[in-house]
């Protein structure tokens, strides 16, 4: 390991919310046609966002959300804390 990378965290608060736990969500997603933002192409996280948007205003996104979830190659959840880091040793 370089000396860069050898750090020690001291010192961490750990800070958790009452409300509801936070969880990191990552998806990876084909899709197919994708040119460029430029081009005015959804990006996946923008498809997705479509999908439950207009799902949850009461339109039928079956077909949308079918051909979404065959776009996903693999998915992983983190549940996320909070901290604060008051000193970095390195």
């Amino acid at each position: 390991m370089s000396e860069a990378a050898k750090r020690t965290l001291e010192h961490i608060e750990l800070v958790h919310t009452d409300i509801a736990p936070m969880f990191e969500v990552k998806l990876l997603v084909v899709v197919e046609g994708y040119e460029s933002a430029d081009e005015g192409d959804l990006t996946a996280a923008e498809w997705l966002h479509n999908i439950l948007h207009l799902a949850s205003a009461g339109h039928d996104m079956q077909y949308a959300a079918n051909e979404f979830h065959k776009s996903i190659i693999s998915t992983s959840e983190t549940r996320v804390h909070l901290c604060k880091i008051e000193q970095v040793e390195g």
